[in-house]
């Protein structure tokens, strides 16, 4: 993850960690579409692609990516999957209506550094608590309100919003 790491894994240097029969897949994490694209247009055979961002599932398993590791997954694994099934199967419109629905959800999970906001919506969803570890620190109250609005959240605690 660039962001995180300060390094990004190009397509020139996958293509020799290619090389090492050990290296069977990558998590391309590096934000840019472009870059996902040469990677899957050079993807050797037997090797596999998996997007790294939920906000880019669609758009990467469209030059190739054959799924996706997700933060959102963690929160509506059901939901994530049915969008992601629904892509691979070229179903566009059933995935670009759970992705439009999804996406606030997605954008609210990366308000603060992960795991902070994916803890807090678990938390909300009555699935743990939003305990991390220093130097995070637990989810502010606007990300908390962001995240509840994302999830459709009634007083209940039932998601309306989400099918």
């Amino acid at each position: 993850m660039p962001g995180r790491t300060g390094l990004n894994v190009t397509p020139a240097v996958l293509a020799r960690l290619w090389e090492n029969p050990q290296v069977v897949a990558v998590k391309e994490s590096s934000g840019s579409l472009p870059q996902i694209a040469e990677v899957a247009r050079t993807l050797p055979k037997g090797k596999t692609l998996l997007c790294g961002d939920d906000n880019l599932a669609l758009a990467a398993i469209a030059v190739g990516a054959s799924g996706l590791v997700s933060v959102l997954g963690n929160v509506l694994p059901r939901e994530t999957d049915a969008m992601v099934s629904a892509a691979l199967r070229g179903d566009r419109a059933e995935a670009i209506r759970l992705h439009q629905q999804l996406l606030p959800l997605m954008d609210a999970l990366f308000l603060e550094s992960n795991p902070v906001p994916l803890k807090a919506a678990l938390k909300l969803l009555g699935l743990g608590e939003d305990i991390v570890r220093l130097p995070l620190s637990p989810a502010s109250a606007a990300t908390r309100t962001r995240l509840a609005e994302a999830l459709c959240l009634s007083t209940d605690g039932t998601l309306p919003g989400v099918k």
